[in-house]
């Protein structure tokens, strides 16, 4: 979370508050330990806002660089993508930051109880499928969001008109 963090604030030049919650639950010292992380790391690493590339260079990581790669690719074969949670999120807006156009094919799954996620919503213009105040991560919200968008491929695909359903006359 922490490099999720980081590379939110770094790409947004937000705060860290605006970024940082209990995640997994831990003590108001503890959370407060990891700004101070998050903060000396960007101090350091000086990751340019102007420049998505140099912020994931600078502290991406390999998950969310991996996936905004996957994401812009995912966009380039006009493919939708399935976004889930905070760190899929924080790739989400990497990729945006890279091509604008990639928000067109992303879905945002959920929205989790982690502030920054929030955040990143609104950044990137999205509303999320679900709100369950979710925190498991792991993919759960995806998970449960993408039965009901097969449901709903299902339902515009297979679904009859009123005229082939022979109806047109009786409604």
């Amino acid at each position: 979370m922490q490099i999720a963090s980081s590379t939110v604030a770094a790409l947004s030049g937000l705060s860290i508050e605006k970024m940082k919650g209990a995640g997994s639950g831990i003590k108001e010292n503890r959370r407060e330990h990891k700004k101070q992380v998050i903060r000396l790391a960007l101090e350091r690493r000086k990751p340019n806002a102007d420049d998505p590339i140099d912020v994931l260079e600078k502290g991406g990581g390999l998950e969310i660089c991996g996936m905004t790669g996957a994401m812009l690719a995912s966009a380039a074969n006009r493919t939708p993508t399935l976004v889930d949670g905070f760190i899929a999120s924080t790739a989400a807006l990497a990729a945006s930051k890279i091509s604008n156009n990639v928000k067109d094919y992303m879905i945002m799954a959920h929205c989790s109880v982690e502030p920054g996620h929030s955040t990143i919503l609104e950044l990137l213009g999205k509303e999320p499928l679900l709100d369950f105040q979710m925190k498991l991560g792991e993919g759960s919200g995806a998970a449960v969001a993408f039965p009901i968008l097969q449901s709903a491929v299902l339902m515009l695909k297979e679904m009859a008109a009123i005229e082939s359903a022979q109806l047109a006359g009786q409604i």
